[in-house]
């Protein structure tokens, strides 16, 4: 197979990690009003890093825990420093993996 990031544009990655973050800093906001969303809740997670050509293993669920826990950081961020932040975090995210996939 073909490495997929020769063909994605690095801003739509990062566009995408800042769709991304916003969606989880909703689904948060939305447990923490005791409301369960996480049926609605979408895997772009898994999309993004395949995008950045990641193979989609059982070996890569390490790199998942990470993306996950990445995005929990920075989601738990008062609501104005991460609306704020949202473009440098969404930059962040990405470079981490970057430095990953290197």
């Amino acid at each position: 197979m073909f490495p997929m990031t020769s063909l994605i544009p690095a801003p739509l990655i990062v566009l995408l990690l800042k769709e991304e973050l916003k969606s989880q800093k909703l689904m948060s906001g939305l447990n923490q009003l005791g409301i369960v969303a996480e049926p609605y809740q979408s895997d772009l997670g898994r999309v993004i890093l395949m995008l950045m050509g990641f193979a989609n293993s059982e070996q890569d669920e390490a790199l998942y825990t990470f993306y996950n826990e990445q995005l929990g950081l920075f989601t738990a961020l008062e609501i104005g420093v991460f609306q704020q932040q949202l473009d440098h975090l969404a930059l962040r995210l990405y470079q981490e993996l970057e430095a990953i996939r290197r």
